[in-house]
């Protein structure tokens, strides 16, 4: 049994100006990966080791993506369990609560930065800014 489990993390870097071209979400069953071309798969994969208290199963995050770039609360990610099934479509509000329930505390304003990053002309996620939240978490983790 590992010590540490862990929590991987990956996005995509898509170019929001052909956002409407990629069919991520029509392509995207309860069950089943989204259709994705090498393109549009995961340019940085970030894993985290987690205290090993934390009772939770391994899970990965993909396909961060805009479903419109002109609205920050159409950001959204899609948690895709082991066993290849979706959690669903989760916006900022419910990424902090689901941090939350995984007993860390995270400030709001870090989130919702993610989704600044996404829609004010920079067309990479933002990488830096989830770095800055997989750290504060690590850090509680450790505690």
């Amino acid at each position: 049994m590992p010590n540490q489990m862990q929590l991987k993390l990956a996005f995509n870097d898509i170019d929001v100006k052909n956002s409407s071209e990629i069919p991520l979400v029509q392509a995207f069953s309860s069950n089943e990966m989204p259709k994705t071309t090498p393109k549009q798969r995961a340019k940085t994969t970030t894993i985290l080791k987690l205290n090993p208290k934390i009772n939770f199963d391994e899970f990965v995050l993909l396909n961060y993506f805009l479903i419109n770039a002109e609205l920050k609360d159409q950001t959204r990610m899609c948690f895709i369990t082991e066993d290849r099934k979706c959690t669903g479509f989760v916006n900022q509000e419910q990424l902090i609560k689901i941090i939350h329930a995984m007993g860390f505390e995270v400030p709001t304003e870090a989130v919702a930065q993610i989704c600044e990053k996404c829609v004010g002309g920079n067309q990479k996620m933002g990488l830096e800014v989830v770095q800055n939240i997989l750290q504060e978490i690590e850090k509680q983790a450790c505690k």
